[in-house]
């Protein structure tokens, strides 16, 4: 009889272990979810003096905590949330275990993130200054074509975007070049790339080959990061004569040298260089030489030219500081937001952006990084040009996927420092098991939370 009582106290004992350490864990699952919100909604550092949902009212144990944040590589796009729960469980003493039993336990949770900042994009302005930029543009009162490129440029170059710019000016021959930088900086060209253009004498005709000779070599030096050009003329290379003939304008050897900048290939893990053009046209603009050779040669990365939409004719003021302003908003513009390449095991990966993500309520956040690893919250916005001097992003959807898109005052905000990253968070955060030790893949006990 003494022998089956001790049986039956065992059991309850155990029974009673069993149970409580169940408690605790679902308490460190509730309390990890929570962090994890707090880490997606609020930032870093991980504020743990918030109210964390349910996760004490799960367990009737005292117990400490102790919260970590995992920073997973980069290309996982994800990062890992860390709770320890310890507790101390005060049972009855058996001849099997002692009375005091020390519990711990652990949670993992994920949160959807990717970080843009590592490396800026490049780009190389090719400006066109020849005799025949010496027009009056439309909208200026008096000032001709280049000088009006000349001003936006500098504006341009001087607002200090998350961006590497550089500038080729030519006529007869490149007659200025300032080569982008090779890390992250947009301060020490602004002033070689205002003192060119400031300098510059409008001879000659224009050698759209040896400028856009340049444009590559330029584009060859950038090892990481994506690589643009922007060449702006009048669209007449009329190195040799007047157009047409065709073959006195190097409109074939224009557009040989265009497919050598789009189809450029060094290692860079970025493959070819996007060409935009922007054709300037003139009283006296002429479409069967013009048109042509400009469109020809705009086309994305690796392709073979000819893409009208990354052409833009433009004849005033206004539809140049438009095609600028586009032009800053893409520079401004980061995703596509999805997984992506390196992500966790399909079982267990960030879930894909959807269109509905902008809210109500939100389930996309942004943050500004600073290099003390803090970071600020960046506010949406319904429309982001609207606003262009304040903090904000535009959550955009389109055939390209998802994107955060900067305001104005958010971007030169990322570009003030090479340093600073920019920091996406979105979706409901998943239990995970422990991603130092496996996969890290949906947590057993919580198969709703997994994709």
């Amino acid at each position: 009889m003494f022998v089956l009582g001790g049986f039956v106290v065992a059991t309850l004992v155990i029974g009673r272990q069993v149970l409580e350490r169940r408690e605790l864990q679902s308490a460190a699952d509730a309390l990890v979810i929570g962090a994890a919100y707090s880490v997606e909604q609020r930032g870093l550092p991980l504020q743990t003096g918030i109210v964390l949902p349910n996760g004490p009212r799960n367990t009737r144990l005292h117990h400490t905590t102790k919260f970590e944040v995992l920073h997973r590589p980069a290309g996982e796009r994800r990062i890992v949330v860390r709770v320890t729960a310890s507790a101390t469980l005060d049972s009855q003493q058996t001849w099997f275990s002692k009375r005091f039993l020390q519990m711990q336990v652990v949670s993992h949770a994920q949160v959807n993130e990717v970080i843009y900042g590592d490396v800026w994009p490049a780009v190389s302005i090719a400006i066109d200054g020849s005799e025949g930029m010496k027009s009056v543009m439309i909208g200026s009162q008096t000032k001709s074509a280049f000088s009006v490129l000349a001003q936006l440029v500098s504006d341009y170059v001087q607002r200090r975007l998350p961006v590497r710019n550089g500038v080729v000016v030519f006529n007869e021959t490149v007659v200025k070049a300032v080569d982008p930088p090779i890390d992250n900086d947009n301060e020490s060209i602004i002033q070689p790339i205002i003192t060119a253009l400031n300098t510059t004498t409008l001879i000659g005709r224009s050698n759209f080959v040896d400028a856009l000779e340049r444009t590559r070599v330029q584009m060859d030096k950038i090892l990481k990061g994506g690589r643009n050009v922007l060449f702006v003329s009048d669209g007449e290379p009329t190195l040799g004569g007047p157009c047409p003939p065709q073959d006195h304008c190097h409109i074939d050897k224009a557009e040989q040298k265009a497919d050598q900048v789009r189809k450029l290939q060094n290692g860079n893990p970025t493959d070819g260089v996007a060409l935009f053009t922007v054709e300037i046209r003139r009283s006296n603009w002429d479409p069967a030489t013009s048109s042509y050779v400009m469109l020809h040669m705009a086309g994305a990365p690796m392709s073979d030219g000819n893409d009208a939409a990354m052409n833009t004719p433009v004849q005033n003021v206004t539809e140049i500081e438009a095609f600028l302003n586009e032009f800053t908003k893409s520079v401004c513009a980061f995703g596509p937001l999805d997984p992506g390449p390196g992500a966790p095991p399909k079982d267990c990966r960030p879930r894909r952006v959807l269109p509905n993500l902008a809210g109500p309520p939100p389930r996309v956040f942004a943050f500004l990084r600073y290099p003390s690893g803090g970071e600020l919250p960046i506010r949406p916005v319904p429309n982001r040009d609207a606003v262009p001097h304040e903090q904000g992003f535009e959550y955009v959807v389109n055939e390209k996927g998802a994107f955060v898109v900067l305001t104005l005052a958010s971007c030169q905000a990322l570009g003030k420092d090479p340093l600073r990253r920019l920091v996406i968070r979105w979706d409901d955060p998943q239990l995970v098991d422990d991603p130092t030790k496996g996969s890290g893949c949906c947590h057993a006990l919580s198969p709703k939370l997994c994709p």
